[in-house]
């Protein structure tokens, strides 16, 4: 008996749900369209149903509206023309009237003008977007999108996808060098845009100090003037160079680190004062060891002219004191002059 009487409730069944289906769908009366009961509006003709549960009966012609949407830009007519036209609930003027800068979504559109129902309807503006790939020199930078972050770029640089259309502010960045900033536009002619950011290095300053100040400087063989000397710099090895007259020059190297200050000191030792005493002595023997040899030559002339043993023994005395003092003024005049420059 049960099995019998199972069949007929499972029709029954049936047919209460199709009837429930039936009382909770929302027929269009622009179009004839089945909606679910919810909806706002007619998902064929964009017809707005009414929100009182009474329905009732138009009376006048509804206003015809025809969109045609491209990138951002609604052109937006009706039949009659003149209708007047809010998008989103702003006013947009009278058809025919092109609304333009909208964002990518559902945008809900009234039309109305005397005498006809208002149309309401949606559009939608579709995403546009495209793509930048982006390299960096030097490579590894981190790159950012108007203002967000959005990794670094590799060697094979970066690709940033789902970029709506536009212009954008694209910049790198990385220690030790300043940030390169360039706009990019992408549009539905040009979707894709490659573009390489070029960081430039930091500079980096140098600070060169001395003891005594006033000291002369050069940088890299180029001089900066006196100390204490400030100045910005590639960051680089230098040869730095600091001298003052009276003093031993100072000569070393130093790097300059981008954004970072570098200091050097430079502490310069007096030159020593040599006693002129030996050079002047020296002079003056070798002068005197001159003089002696000059003159034992002229008193060697008169002993061969000599007119007696006596005179002869005379001027051979003479002659030898000559030599004496040329030998000992000779050699006691190079030592002073070696003395002096050797010591």
């Amino acid at each position: 008996m049960s099995k019998r009487m199972s069949k007929p409730v499972l029709v029954l069944a049936v047919l209460l749900v199709c009837f429930a289906v039936a009382l909770a769908a929302k027929t269009c009366p622009n179009c004839g369209a089945s909606n679910a009961n919810e909806a706002k509006f007619c998902k064929d003709c964009g017809y707005r149903f009414p929100t009182s549960s009474r329905p009732s009966r138009p009376s006048q012609p509804r206003v015809q509206v025809e969109v045609t949407v491209s990138g951002g830009l609604a052109r937006i007519r009706s039949t009659p023309s003149g209708a007047s036209v809010t998008v989103d609930g702003r006013s947009q003027g009278e058809t025919p009237v092109n609304v333009s800068n909208l964002s990518p979504g559902r945008h809900e559109l009234a039309a109305s003008a005397s005498g006809y129902r208002t149309y309401y309807g949606v559009f939608v503006i579709p995403r546009a977007e495209g793509t930048i790939a982006v390299t960096t020199d030097p490579v590894g930078a981190e790159v950012l999108l108007n203002g967000s972050s959005k990794g670094r770029a590799g060697e094979s640089g970066l690709l940033l996808q789902d970029v709506q259309y536009g212009t954008h502010r694209l910049s790198a960045r990385l220690d030790g060098y300043t940030d390169a900033v360039k706009d990019v536009t992408l549009t539905r002619d040009q979707p894709v845009s490659v573009t390489t950011l070029q960081l430039l290095p930091s500079l980096g300053v140098l600070r060169v100090e001395s003891d005594p100040v006033e000291s002369e400087v050069e940088v890299g063989g180029r001089p900066k003037g006196k100390t204490p000397y400030v100045g910005e710099m590639k960051p680089e090895r230098y040869l730095i160079s600091v001298s003052r007259r009276g003093y031993y020059d100072y000569v070393g190297y130093t790097n300059v680190l981008p954004g970072e200050t570098t200091e050097v000191y430079a502490r310069l030792l007096r030159l020593e004062r040599k006693n002129p005493l030996p050079l002047i002595g020296g002079i003056a023997l070798l002068a005197g060891g001159a003089l002696s040899a000059y003159m034992g030559g002229t008193e060697y002339a008169k002993y061969e002219t000599a007119e007696n043993k006596e005179e002869a023994r005379r001027v051979r005395q003479t002659t030898e004191l000559w030599d004496w003092g040329r030998n000992i003024g000779i050699a006691l005049g190079a030592a002073g002059v070696v003395f002096y420059f050797a010591f």
